[in-house]
């Protein structure tokens, strides 16, 4: 992936919720459905610890990189 691509947003750790987390710096968090779309702004940012940077819903978070998949 690269930086301004679209991706979308995959549950690997939502059980049977077909949820995702997405974790917002400092310390807030938002839960979003499976096939949420996002854009992919990287994962070089030491904020989130190496950790895909993506804008969702109009605010900056990451996911763990098994959480999004390319569209």
């Amino acid at each position: 992936m690269q930086p301004g691509d679209l991706v979308k947003l995959v549950s690997v750790y939502g059980g049977s919720y077909h949820t995702v987390i997405v974790f917002h710096h400092p310390n807030g968090r938002t839960t979003l459905p499976e096939g949420t779309a996002a854009v992919f702004l990287g994962s070089a940012d030491p904020t989130y610890d190496g950790n895909p940077c993506i804008l969702v819903e109009g605010r900056v978070g990451w996911v763990w990189p098994e959480e999004l998949e390319a569209l």
